[in-house]
């Protein structure tokens, strides 16, 4: 570092949206009946990442853009797009590092994965990152930040130096006024995990902080400073990036107060993951080790029961009061997994000896769906450039359908408890959407599969089968 006698603060924003769109035409259906925007995308990015892009804010944090998200902003919010960018290659022109973090594609919980899935995940979502900002992602943020010591492996295998997570995830104290610490792996390497400052944390982002984020002054002085009281150290504040002017509205221009005025003048360097990690232990990690809690996460103090059996009476955490009571989400999990097992296998038999290997295949398939190259250079490169019009067509609709059995475990499908949501009547319309399309590869119909599962879920007291039809319905009429 220029110097170590500093105070640094670090600010990490998850941006992250549910996919919404029709699984086959990629529309939206409006979801605001009343008002200028047609559904919560163009909401969020009024009250939100415009007025973040505009002022700047991407390129004094760090921030995570979910692939979802990021392809409805290319699209849809161009000018956000242009300013996201020109944020990130300022970064890595100043400072030869990005303050961009790449995500796992779906926002899938890792540690509920299979250890190919998850290989994909970090993949495919390394691959968007290289495809949106041409930089290679030295850095992830983990969905949920849910965690494990084989997700960490996987990333360390595919390069990445370091990741964010909560204080609760370790195993031991956590010296907040120099959070930063070295994960030793089973696999011989290592993994820099930077660990947020509950109490700021709580200070940003709920609303009985209030009062401390009308003035960033006052945050300053009444939160950063009671908090660090030694002349160094790393304050790191991490939430949804939602938060600033979305979920609370003019939190955006506090952040921008915080950042270029307040917290400089309370001692306090804004600086980004990236840089720290840079300039501090690009050629020494940190001295300090650290073990994690296998399968635990952000947003629920049980780890990933939240997303797996739910139900769970004894979680405490403020705010997690969906996973409370009886749940459909084991139901789904045990409805959803053999029908993925089954689509993998199906994949395999009938694409071995076509592709050279189908699962390297299957890894490089989102360079097509990011638009990095054409469908017919992968198919070329794969090896079937000699093959027939029908093998082609097969390895095509297997290789879209194993895109969407990915898209089935996105976490928000079982985030929610016993209300129905869309989020989770979605995720059984992109099953659906699956084995249609295995169906014309293949002639094989696993609907029983799915609808026999779906026989046992029940979300207060309606059938999750009937609800996905509707869903379905919903979002053809967008199509």
């Amino acid at each position: 570092m220029s110097s170590d006698l500093k105070k640094y603060l670090a600010v990490v924003g998850h941006f992250y949206q549910p996919p919404r769109h029709h699984p086959f035409t990629g529309k939206i259906p409006r979801e605001i009946l009343n008002g200028q925007y047609r559904n919560y995308n163009e909401l969020i990015t009024a009250q939100c990442y415009r007025p973040l892009a505009e002022g700047g804010i991407f390129g004094l944090i760090s921030f995570d853009l979910g692939p979802t998200l990021a392809s409805w902003i290319e699209a849809n919010a161009p000018d956000v797009d242009y300013q996201v960018k020109k944020s990130v290659y300022e970064h890595h022109g100043a400072y030869g590092c990005s303050p961009a973090l790449a995500q796992p594609y779906n926002h899938s919980i890792l540690p509920l994965l299979s250890n190919r899935d998850k290989r994909i995940q970090v993949a495919w979502g390394l691959s968007d990152y290289k495809h949106r900002f041409g930089l290679k992602a030295k850095g992830m943020w983990l969905p949920e930040t849910a965690v494990d010591l084989t997700t960490l492996e996987i990333m360390s295998d595919f390069g990445i130096q370091f990741t964010v997570l909560a204080p609760w995830q370790a195993i031991g104290v956590i010296d907040h006024q120099e959070p930063a610490y070295r994960i030793d792996l089973p696999n011989g390497k290592h993994i820099v995990a930077f660990f947020f400052d509950e109490g700021l944390n709580r200070a940003v982002s709920c609303n009985e902080s209030e009062y401390l984020t009308v003035n960033a002054d006052t945050f300053s002085q009444e939160v950063l400073c009671r908090q660090f009281t030694e002349k160094t150290g790393l304050a790191i504040i991490a939430s949804d990036g939602e938060t600033y002017g979305h979920h609370h509205q003019f939190r955006d221009m506090f952040l921008h107060c915080l950042l270029t005025v307040s917290a400089r003048n309370h001692g306090f360097e804004p600086i980004t993951l990236a840089r720290y990690y840079h300039e501090k232990f690009q050629i020494e990690p940190p001295g300090k080790t650290i073990r994690i809690i296998d399968g635990s996460s952000w947003s629920c103090w049980k780890g990933v029961k939240r997303w797996s059996i739910g139900g769970d009476s004894e979680c405490g955490l403020i705010g997690c009061g969906d996973c409370h009571g009886p749940s459909y989400r084991l139901a789904l999990q045990e409805t959803f997994r053999p029908l993925a097992d089954k689509i993998d296998k199906i994949f395999e038999e009938w694409t071995t000896g076509i592709l050279k290997d189908p699962w390297k295949a299957a890894e490089k398939y989102i360079e097509v769906v990011s638009g990095g190259q054409s469908l017919e250079n992968f198919l070329s490169n794969q090896g079937l450039s000699h093959r027939t019009e029908l093998e082609k067509r097969i390895t095509k609709l297997l290789l879209e359908a194993f895109y969407l059995r990915q898209e089935m475990f996105t976490s928000c499908v079982f985030f929610w408890g016993n209300q129905p949501r869309i989020e989770t009547a979605r995720g059984v319309v992109v099953a659906k959407a699956a084995i249609q399309k295995v169906r014309e590869a293949t002639l094989i119909d696993l609907t029983p599969t799915l609808e026999e599962g779906l026989s046992k879920c029940q979300i207060n007291g309606r059938n999750l089968y009937d609800l996905s039809q509707e869903c379905w319905r919903e979002l053809s009429r967008a199509a």
